[in-house]
């Protein structure tokens, strides 16, 4: 066992080393590597087509379609070669873009649905989405899932992650779509449940909207990591270096 495997064995939160990611022939990640310790929000930070949500499928799943290199440890325990169910089982969650919900599920059909894949009590599932989400359980329960508002949706979605006690939460573009009163509600949320000491690493194309929350940002282009910034402002020049303009797309660098 290397030096590197070593530590991260020792290492509270999760832990990424050196992965790579790709389809085919083409590389989507690059030899990335990153850390998020309890207690942290980290952004993984870059344009469309960076790799970011090529990353966390990697971290949360296993495909025989995809090829997969490096390590990937949580809480100490390696787990880039267990299936994707074991890695669930280990408190590794994903929020995916697009939420992936059950539309034509009513909200408490969409938990329960998870709380029976893990062998969980209905009342002890409910118990975490309720505190986080009263909202949809005092109002929308019985509403199917297609017929909420896309922040209802994103909130939904996150509830049913929280089933079963987590520790790491992977959250795929949150804010994707949704009106900026209801990516502040997001935060919020965010926020309280990194003061149960979760691991929350997130992607978006910009900091803005998780710059007075985030403790750092991770900035990935073209499936590279180009480099770690402390707050906003370092991240959004390390984008602009890379010719990244204000979310408009990669423009040609003189």
């Amino acid at each position: 066992m290397n030096d590197v495997a070593m530590e991260s064995e020792r290492r509270e939160g999760l832990v990424v080393d050196s992965v790579s990611v790709q389809y085919g022939k083409i590389p989507a990640v690059i030899n990335v590597s990153l850390t998020v310790g309890p207690g942290e929000i980290v952004i993984l930070v870059g344009p469309n087509s960076a790799g970011k949500s090529s990353l966390l499928q990697a971290l949360a799943t296993r495909s025989r379609f995809v090829k997969v290199t490096g390590s990937v440890f949580v809480n100490g325990q390696k787990i880039d070669g267990m299936a994707t169910s074991r890695r669930w089982r280990t408190g590794l969650r994903l929020v995916p873009q697009g939420r992936q919900i059950f539309p034509s599920l009513d909200v408490e059909e969409n938990l329960r649905v998870v709380a029976d894949n893990l062998d969980i009590p209905w009342g002890e599932a409910i118990e975490s989405a309720r505190s986080f989400f009263p909202q949809i359980f005092l109002k929308r329960v019985g509403t199917p899932a297609g017929n909420l508002s896309g922040g209802e949706q994103q909130m939904l979605a996150l509830a049913r992650v929280l089933i079963g006690k987590p520790r790491v939460l992977l959250l795929d573009e949150p804010g994707l779509g949704l009106a900026r009163v209801i990516i502040h509600e997001l935060a919020r949320v965010i926020q309280d449940l990194r003061r149960q000491n979760l691991v929350i690493l997130l992607t978006d194309q910009g900091v803005e909207a998780w710059a007075k929350i985030m403790n750092r940002a991770y900035v990935i282009i073209r499936g590279e990591m180009i480099g770690t910034a402390p707050d906003r402002n370092a991240a959004e020049t390390l984008l602009g270096i890379k010719g990244w303009n204000d979310g408009k797309g990669i423009q040609e660098v003189g």
